[in-house]
């Protein structure tokens, strides 16, 4: 039904944002992934919004082997590295990386949040750093239940883990197998970041989560809470202005400020002092 519905619509943001929608899940139907391939060759003006949609899938790599439109490497396109090192000038060094896992839950017995919009408002600001001084890689998680909780984390390997969804004073809340809330203690999850010592930084984008970041504090370098009820659109300022920041180079406490700043030049007041971070 996407794929002719694709065919068919007349209006370029939508056949981006379908264009987008193929790419994202292109690794779970196999005829998404060709729809895609066709896409890019017939209308390079949607690549980009191919390449967004389809990071950490197996068609990113396929999207970007097609760039130079002979799927080919030109042998004469040596780059800065090798021509610098013809000149005897030592190599640039590679940028430093940082790997984020983003944890997304929206129960359906809950109130519905826009989570799929902060990944993607957070996917299109990465894209946007000019000459960014640190990679930053996010993994994103969806419907999270709470037996993948360790799973996830361990087979990651994540230097922030960063929870986005609804929590309450002293617990956040995950999905059972039925999609309903089942709630993890702040004892929990500062167990589980304890355990696992790739993690340097928690953030917790959700509600009343202060109490479980305060508790997880003494294990990292940084974590980040709300003492409040967030606004949506807080929370999605938020999440793009911090990796953002960290992408520009800036330590965690600079990010958190940047982000507060971003907050409280774009939503209503009050909103950026619901963030705290401890560490």
């Amino acid at each position: 039904m996407t794929i002719g519905w694709f065919d068919v619509e007349g209006d370029r943001e939508v056949k981006g944002l379908l264009a987008e929608h193929l790419a994202r899940f292109s690794d779970d139907c196999p005829p998404y992934s060709d729809k895609a391939l066709t896409i890019a060759e017939a209308e390079p003006d949607l690549k980009d919004r191919l390449l967004l949609g389809a990071e950490q899938t197996n068609l990113y790599g396929m999207l970007r082997g097609n760039s130079s439109g002979n799927g080919t490497l030109d042998l004469f396109q040596i780059g800065d590295d090798l021509e610098t090192m013809f000149r005897g000038v030592s190599i640039k060094k590679e940028k430093k990386s940082m790997k984020a896992l983003m944890l997304a839950a929206a129960p359906t017995d809950q109130q519905g949040l826009r989570l799929d919009e902060e990944a993607r408002d957070l996917r299109e600001q990465l894209r946007l750093v000019q000459e960014p001084k640190r990679n930053v890689e996010v993994e994103h998680r969806w419907a999270v239940r709470t037996n993948q909780l360790q799973m996830e984390v361990m087979n990651v390997k994540p230097q922030i883990l960063h929870f986005s969804g609804h929590g309450d004073h002293g617990l956040l809340l995950f999905e059972d197998s039925t999609g309903k809330s089942a709630e993890v203690s702040a004892e929990a999850i500062a167990g589980l970041v304890e355990l696992n010592t790739s993690i340097e930084c928690l953030l917790l984008n959700a509600c009343y989560s202060e109490a479980v970041a305060r508790l997880a504090a003494p294990h990292l370098k940084a974590v980040i809470g709300c003492n409040d009820s967030i606004a949506d659109d807080a929370a999605i300022a938020f999440t793009r202005a911090f990796y953002r920041a960290l992408a520009h180079g800036e330590s965690y406490n600079r990010a958190f400020r940047l982000a507060k700043n971003d907050v409280h030049i774009n939503c209503a007041n009050g909103e950026a002092e619901k963030y705290v971070m401890f560490g």
